[in-house]
């Protein structure tokens, strides 16, 4: 369990059952007496590769992480309003001066239909611009009206009015200046 390498069980065993535990145990392979050599080395090169495959996934993985939690502090720490949302067009992010704009939690924002923050008069244009995400086609430049959650009835009178503008990424962020 110290030692991270690849184990190849070798036994004189021709019971199943010790190749079953050794692969529970966490084996890379097993080999009974009497065996080839050269299908031995085979194995062991394999091993080899596979281990160092998994090393390299492990780092590769480790580093995209470092890189979302960088971002992601960005984000959060950001005065700009920063809303991502899937190509469904479902909220999956919302910084701190987003939710203080929508005048809702967080935790209330994200999940939602994006359309629900957006000003009716405006939902086709952000339904045009989540089909132009969802074929990755480029979506800049959308101008938007925002609905916060303490002013339902603006929309009614014409009252919400704040800019958002659509930029397309993997997801699409929805940014309002401040």
């Amino acid at each position: 369990r110290a030692v991270d390498v690849p184990v190849i069980m070798l036994t004189g065993d021709s019971s199943i059952d010790s190749a079953i535990m050794a692969l529970r145990f966490g084996a890379f392979d097993f080999v009974r007496k009497p065996f080839d050599p050269v299908q031995f080395v085979l194995l062991v090169a394999r091993a080899v590769a596979a281990h160092r495959d998994a090393n390299q996934r492990r780092i590769r993985t480790s580093q995209v992480e470092r890189i979302a939690d960088i971002h992601r502090f960005l984000l959060e720490r950001s005065s700009d309003i920063v809303v991502t949302i899937d190509p469904s067009g479902r909220v999956v992010f919302c910084n701190e001066p987003a939710s203080r704009r929508l005048r809702c939690p967080i935790k209330e924002v994200v999940g939602t239909p994006v359309l629900s923050w957006i000003h009716p008069a405006d939902h086709r244009r952000v339904a045009s611009a989540l089909v132009h995400l969802k074929s990755n086609r480029f979506c800049d430049g959308k101008v938007l009206r925002l609905v916060p959650a303490a002013r339902p009835d603006a929309c009614a009178r014409g009252e919400a009015n704040d800019a958002i503008a659509l930029r397309d990424a993997a997801t699409m962020n929805v940014l309002v200046p401040e």
